[in-house]
């Protein structure tokens, strides 16, 4: 368990337990240093003929931080304008700490108070990168991107996703290979809804095995879980949600070194 654990937000529907959140409002200027440090941002002029002390020490002197760059970053999958979450990171950290972009397709559930509170609505629905078009929401299939498309898009190809936030109302079992493989991403909270049955056509499939529909439903779920153990994600909160009368529950994860799991 995360000893620095804190629900996000207050109560209802929408907050979500996080991980020493504070510590998020100096992640980026951490981040920056340690760049500078290691020489990354070190500059040398041809003229000095090559590097030096001296044209080190200046470069890291005249070094400036970026925040778009360094800062943390929020991605927060499914709103239905629901804006507890985010409003409470603002709230907490400040406008500079943390840029949060909020992605949602049903509607345009932008605000005017989003932009001081660097907030980025995106009308984009969420998938997996191997959904099939069929499989959405029918002529609505242009409206919705995967992890990496929205990373692309949104030129964070360097960033590391500080909180990946997810309710997506089911979508978590066709992309969840996606957000726990992705070793930039640092804490996973999700609600997590009641496993889909198989589809009638995989189930009568040739090699498919005649299980109970609950027995298909229990090997969604451990294929589900088991991914987030195999990439070192580490479960620091649990509650059952009372607005879903007993068919979804909210998990906090937080992903670790492979060294601190595996030590020898």
């Amino acid at each position: 368990a995360c000893p620095y654990s804190k629900r996000i937000g207050g109560l209802g529907d929408g907050p979500k337990w996080t991980c020493n959140l504070d510590r998020l409002k100096d992640i980026g200027q951490d981040r920056w240093k340690a760049d500078v440090a290691s020489g990354k941002h070190i500059s040398i002029n041809a003229d000095d003929g090559g590097e030096s002390p001296s044209s080190t020490a200046a470069a890291v002197a005249t070094a400036e931080y970026d925040a778009s760059k360094y800062g943390c970053l929020v991605y927060s999958i499914g709103s239905k304008g629901n804006y507890l979450f985010e409003d409470a990171i603002y709230g907490q950290l400040g406008r500079e700490a943390c840029e949060i972009h909020v992605f949602d397709f049903s509607r345009n559930y932008d605000r005017k108070e989003n932009a001081e509170r660097n907030i980025h609505f995106h009308q984009w629905g969420y998938k997996g990168s191997k959904t099939q078009d069929a499989d959405l929401p029918a002529g609505k299939a242009h409206m919705f991107v995967d992890l990496f498309e929205i990373i692309k898009r949104l030129g964070h190809q360097d960033r590391v996703i500080d909180l990946f936030k997810i309710d997506c109302e089911g979508c978590e079992y066709i992309s969840y290979e996606d957000f726990t493989k992705y070793e930039k991403i640092r804490q996973i909270l999700i609600e997590v809804h009641a496993p889909p049955r198989l589809r009638d056509e995989d189930a009568k499939a040739p090699n498919a095995q005649v299980e109970s529909p609950l027995q298909r439903q229990t090997k969604v779920l451990v294929n589900f879980f088991d991914s987030f153990a195999q990439n070192n994600l580490i479960m620091f909160s649990k509650e059952p949600n009372p607005w879903c009368r007993g068919s979804c529950l909210e998990y906090s994860f937080i992903r670790l070194k492979p060294s601190f799991l595996n030590p020898n």
